[in-house]
């Protein structure tokens, strides 16, 4: 009896595990930031460019690339996780 409880106990707690990796690797981290558009691919990738001169490149649904321009400052808010190249969920341009 002891032995199967031991067990028991053994193959729960692997498996809590197993589901804390799988949600710690792949549950979407959220975004912030302000940045200039500074480019714009064939494939909807676009290029930001922060105040503290980091580049971001992310994924943007293709209906809104026509709205975009080139120069100006957005705030974007972005989604990533191991799975997916990070994306673009909510763009406002920010009027200095």
């Amino acid at each position: 009896m002891n032995k199967t409880k031991y067990l028991l106990i053994v193959l729960f707690s692997a498996a809590l595990l197993v589901m804390l990796f799988v949600y710690y690797n792949y549950t979407f981290s959220r975004d912030i930031k302000v940045g200039k558009l500074i480019k714009i691919d064939a494939q909807n990738v676009l290029t930001f460019q922060t105040r503290a001169g980091e580049e971001v490149i992310v994924d943007s649904p293709q209906i809104i690339i026509h709205l975009l321009k080139i120069n100006t400052t957005y705030s974007i808010k972005i989604y990533s996780n191991k799975l997916r190249a990070p994306f673009l969920v909510d763009i406002k341009e920010v009027r200095d």
